[in-house]
């Protein structure tokens, strides 16, 4: 029998290679190269067509009794895979290669074909990432598309809103780069349009406010002693990265967008530049930082402040032959003056949005120039800070306290304290603890990482040459701190943060009546005064 007369129409729709039929009867095998066949096989559609080349693509073919097709071929379209096959669809996926018009076949289970056509593969710009994602305001930043057949640059057209100075492309095949400088805060968007003006490509980009850093400290540790710095300033953006090659086993222990903390053990002794970096690679900021020799810290060599020498029967005398006698050159305090004379001055690190406002003397605190300490400096308002409120000693972190509390060491963390010893505290009891928390919350002096003093930190601040008072009867000395803290100092018991070991109820203190170190009841009420 032989087929009747066939009309067929093709025409295009949205990329899509349409074929009608009309009137196709045939009887038999054989194949059919204008979409039907004598087996009934209908195609009506092959997408995409035209196909991009060196892009895996994913093809479908709608039609009728697709079900009958076995196997698909599809001619310069490498490692077709993923096939699915259903009586109205096919689907399939390759990658074009050559560029022109390919031959595409549908074969039953007997390989006889049911189908013949072709499909169009050509090359277009295809965008397919776009870096970076995050950027600074008012920094020229280079951008780089990647993707294939981007050597046809000039059918793409770039934006990035609120970006000035926006350079055209240039580059290869597989990436072009273009630059601009982000001038507006906030979400902005790079899109690619093709020559057509149609949307190829397009993602979010944010632009950041650059990081500051206002102060870092300390900047003179020493060599083999694991020191903890901390930075603080702006725009901080989560993870910040720490460059200090003289400086082993960096731990950075938290970080905010105003601050960084990180500890590490130096190796070397000199100057060495350590940097903070962010997640971009930017250094935010580099400093010197000082390190020097094994047990030769500040803290250690302080000179004592002592002036005079002293006999086995007489103190206070002159430093020389005529007044010591056999005794001179054995090296008294009085007589060698070494060690870094303490130098102490008040600094505010706040920041001032203001800057015809100047900071109040006593929102200020006090710099250790030799040690890079800052301290706390005490008023005498009746406010957070006054220096006559006194605190119970509490910490309830077991490392820290001496084992924690238990039924046989009930102590160990320190007394609540009663609301009535100080102010501030937004109710809550008068101790250590919550003392330094509140400090911390009101970012004293533009810091929220104040301290308890160490033992050894506290017992810096004792001038050894300060004499009793001529005119007191007990005898009591003046406080012997330096005069910057010396307005401001209660001549009793302060707290440190280190429990006595043998006695896990106390904790240690410099008592600033005599300058000599004592441990004291946790729950015994005692001044305090932070440093970071």
């Amino acid at each position: 029998m032989q087929a009747r007369s066939t009309r067929m129409f093709t025409s295009t729709l949205h990329g899509a290679v349409v074929l009608s039929m009309m009137g196709l009867t045939a009887c038999g095998g054989g194949s059919s190269s204008d979409g039907g066949s004598a087996s009934g096989i209908q195609v009506d559609q092959v997408m995409p067509n035209p196909a991009v080349v060196e892009m895996l693509t994913s093809f479908s073919i709608d039609g009728v009794r697709l079900d009958r097709v076995k196997d698909i071929t599809l001619s310069a379209c490498r490692s077709l895979s993923n096939k699915t096959i259903s009586a109205k669809r096919i689907t399939f996926s390759c990658t074009p290669m050559t560029v022109g018009e390919q031959q595409l076949q549908l074969k039953d289970a007997n390989g006889n074909s049911l189908y013949d056509g072709n499909v169009q593969f050509e090359r277009q710009a295809v965008v397919s990432t776009a870096s970076p994602e995050r950027v600074k305001i008012n920094r020229p930043t280079t951008f780089t598309l990647t993707g294939t057949s981007l050597d046809l640059a000039s059918d793409l057209t770039v934006t990035v809103s609120n970006c000035k100075n926006q350079s055209a492309l240039t580059g290869t095949a597989t990436t072009q780069t273009f630059s601009c400088t982000p001038d507006t805060l906030g979400e902005q968007q790079l899109v690619v349009k093709n020559k057509a003006g149609t949307v190829v490509y397009q993602r979010t980009i944010t632009v950041e406010a650059m990081a500051a850093v206002q102060s870092f400290s300390p900047l003179k540790t020493n060599v083999k002693l694991e020191t903890s710095f901390t930075i603080t300033g702006q725009n901080f953006r989560y993870p910040m990265a720490i460059n200090f090659p003289k400086c082993s086993s960096i731990n950075i222990n938290d970080q905010s967008a105003t601050q960084v903390r990180f500890s590490c053990v130096p190796s070397d002794v000199g100057d060495f530049p350590v940097q903070l970096i962010d997640p971009s690679g930017d250094v935010v900021a580099e400093r010197i930082i000082t390190i020097g020799p094994f047990l030769s810290l500040s803290t250690l060599w302080f000179a004592t402040g002592i002036q005079t020498c002293a006999t086995a029967d007489a103190n206070g005398l002159a430093c020389n032959a005529a007044a010591l006698g056999a005794l001179y050159g054995l090296g008294q305090d009085g007589e060698l003056q070494l060690g870094n004379r303490v130098s102490y001055t008040l600094k505010s690190y706040a920041v001032v949005t203001d800057e015809s406002k100047e900071v109040a003397d006593d929102d200020k605190c006090i710099v250790d120039e030799q040690s890079g300490l800052i301290w706390e400096q005490k008023t005498d308002d009746g406010g957070l800070r006054d220096k006559d409120w006194v605190y119970t000693w509490r910490n309830t972190k077991g490392n820290i306290n001496g084992g924690g509390t238990s039924p046989t060491q009930p102590a160990a963390e320190g007394g609540l304290g009663t609301t009535d010893t100080c102010s501030g505290l937004d109710n809550k009891a008068c101790n250590t603890s919550t003392y330094i928390s509140q400090l911390n919350a009101v970012s004293y002096c533009g810091f929220n990482d104040w301290r308890l003093p160490t033992l050894n930190e506290l017992e810096h601040l004792v001038d050894y040459g300060v004499s009793r008072a001529a005119n007191s009867t007990a005898q009591t000395p003046d406080a012997v701190v330096p005069a910057l803290f010396k307005a401001r100092n209660q001549k009793t018991h302060y707290w440190s943060q280190s429990t006595n070991a043998t006695q896990i109820e106390q904790a240690w203190g410099v008592e600033f009546d005599m300058g000599r170190s004592q441990s004291k009841a946790k729950t015994d009420a005692y001044p305090i005064r932070a440093v970071r």
